[in-house]
């Protein structure tokens, strides 16, 4: 039934992000209301279990508005698409939670902090951090050649790899040894290599689909290989995000971050893995892509190309024009 739910949740939700992340408008006004939403469900439900369990009382019912409204403006910042007004900005966030803790929590207190209250500073540090990562995918969509097609790269994958880890864990995780117990006992190998084949079929979706002009702009990935080794990697980045926010929740003896969406949770729970696979694709894979876009099969009804070759092996040629078109 869990897995139904899922579905038919999918169903609805990836379309509908889809058109919304279509529009420059509708994009600012959805991807700030996922920080905003995944802030609050990070600060006012995981972030008090964790806060108890490290022994704090006075955390529990405190005010994070001034935490959640400073997130929510470092992805503002990042609709910019400035990297370098978007790290100013995430370095004057991360001061704006030390002066939180100093202002108004260890200052106006009679006695000093203690050890159990720098574990707490980092619990409400490590929400901005989560905000900072998810932000890469503004970042992302901000880029002007290529904005669109990450964008959907990084949601499509992760998602996928979700539903792959789901199903394969579901039929085959009784017959594979967990994958880390401590973390997350219901992950197995099995789902994790569902998750790697769910991300694999977005890769290869969207440059089947880009060749035949029916998807954004995609860059040039240069060989199959390449689109092989970054469905792996964002599959394996996904399964990562997911065992992070699985250990938060843990620790904070939390199931779900909400229950907005049925048989998923909350949006936290949604956006793990886009923003691990986010960043990763910033840092480690933006930089190194060609500017060149993914060229489209040159193929004739009769199978020839330009310069009437076979064109069977078109697919990854850098130059789509002929001479004298």
């Amino acid at each position: 039934m869990a897995v139904v739910r899922r579905i038919l949740t999918a169903s609805f939700w990836v379309p509908a992000t889809y058109y919304l992340l279509s529009s420059d408008v509708t994009g600012f006004f959805y991807l700030t209301a996922v920080v905003a939403i995944s802030l609050q469900e990070y600060y006012y439900v995981i972030a008090p279990g964790l806060n108890i369990n490290l022994g704090s009382e006075e955390c529990k019912g405190e005010n994070k508005i001034i935490l959640v409204a400073l997130g929510v403006a470092l992805s503002v910042v990042a609709h910019l698409g400035s990297a370098k007004a978007f790290n100013a900005f995430a370095v004057l966030a991360m001061l704006g939670v030390v002066l939180y803790h100093f202002g108004l929590r260890w200052i106006p207190r009679p006695y000093p902090p203690d050890a159990v209250d720098f574990a707490t500073f980092f619990v409400d540090l490590f929400g901005m951090t989560f905000a900072w990562g998810f932000s890469h995918l503004i970042l992302l969509r901000a880029e002007p050649q290529f904005g669109r097609a990450f964008t959907a790269i990084a949601v499509g994958a992760s998602w996928s790899s979700d539903t792959g880890a789901l199903v394969f864990g579901k039929l085959f995780g009784r017959y594979t040894p967990p994958l880390m117990p401590s973390v997350s006992p219901k992950k197995t190998w099995a789902g994790l290599a569902g998750a790697i084949i769910g991300s694999l079929l977005v890769m290869y979706s969207v440059v089947w689909l880009a060749q035949r002009g029916m998807f954004f702009p995609l860059p040039y990935f240069g060989a199959n290989l390449d689109v092989t080794f970054l469905g792996i990697l964002f599959g394996l980045t996904s399964v990562f995000g997911d065992a992070l926010e699985s250990v938060m929740k843990r620790a904070g003896e939390v199931k779900d971050s909400g229950v907005f969406f049925p048989g998923h949770g909350g949006f936290l729970d949604k956006i793990d893995s886009i923003t691990v696979t986010s960043i990763v694709l910033y840092h480690f894979i933006l930089p190194f892509l060609s500017t060149e876009a993914t060229p489209a099969l040159l193929a004739s009804s009769t199978g020839e190309g330009c310069d009437g070759s076979s064109s069977r092996n078109m697919i990854f040629q850098g130059n789509t024009q002929c001479s004298g078109q």
